[in-house]
């Protein structure tokens, strides 16, 4: 393969040996790259790594024909962040989205729009359960598991409706989320205590409308980490995950 340079994400960071690094980086075009770093923990050598997990690098690499790991030729700063300003809560959360990056994108998986999600400094104003949220969205996207949440798989009726005015208008039904298949069914249908409301019909619907996230801000926070855990464990049964962080998050969100 011919040298690369693009930004790559910093997912994780373990020690190989007393002196050496193994880093796992997250491309946009061919997903989880592994690389060892010789002497990345010396910090006094020029080979030294200075980078920590959520930070995005400018890197020039090779991936030898045949080979798992990739050789990394520079490295350098892009987003470059400093852990001082972040709070241990907030750090909860990205260890959260960083090990679900980890665990869930495969080497040669192309993921560019949820990489886009996450290189867009933009998109961290917005408050932590509400970024988090966001990427649960992409991350569906990403996989192809984002469940259809317009209509009842059973009866085909509408979750809702656009007014003539454009104004929506919601069925006044509760729903059950068929984790297997990724499909909702209404409470006439079937009848569950495991209930999505007709306002998390308005949340999703809201979550696709990318020009206006601003709208999601007004959202009851109480309201929008029961639908992220909802929507955690969702993910973590269609893509068999089982993140170690998400204790710490159930803690924290």
């Amino acid at each position: 393969m011919s040298q690369q340079k693009e930004i790559l994400l910093v997912l994780r960071i373990a020690s190989l040996r007393e002196t050496d690094l193994l880093v796992y980086f997250l491309s946009p075009h061919i997903g989880l790259i592994t690389s060892s770093i010789r002497r990345g923990r010396q910090t006094t050598t020029q080979s030294s790594f200075p980078f920590q997990a959520g930070d995005f690098v400018e890197v020039v690499y090779t991936i030898p024909q045949n080979k798992d790991f990739a050789s990394i030729h520079s490295v350098s700063p892009h987003i470059w962040r400093s852990r001082h300003n972040i709070s241990y809560e907030s750090l909860i959360f990205e260890s959260y989205i960083l090990e679900l990056l980890y665990l869930s994108i495969k080497p040669n998986q192309e993921n560019n729009n949820l990489f886009q999600f996450l290189l867009n400094q933009e998109n961290r104003q917005y408050e932590k359960q509400l970024y988090l949220w966001l990427f649960l969205w992409h991350l569906l996207d990403q996989h192809g598991i984002r469940f259809d949440y317009t209509q009842c798989a059973q009866c085909h009726a509408p979750s809702y409706m656009v007014n003539d005015d454009l104004s929506l208008r919601f069925r006044k039904v509760t729903y059950h989320l068929d984790q297997f298949h990724g499909v909702l069914y209404c409470s006439l249908c079937q009848n569950t205590t495991n209930l999505i409301s007709p306002a998390a019909i308005k949340l999703f619907y809201l979550s696709e409308q990318s020009n206006n996230w601003n709208a999601l801000r007004k959202v009851p926070l109480n309201f929008l980490l029961q639908n992220i855990d909802s929507l955690c464990k969702y993910i973590h049964t269609i893509l068999e995950l089982s993140p170690k962080s998400f204790a710490s998050l159930l803690k924290y969100k």
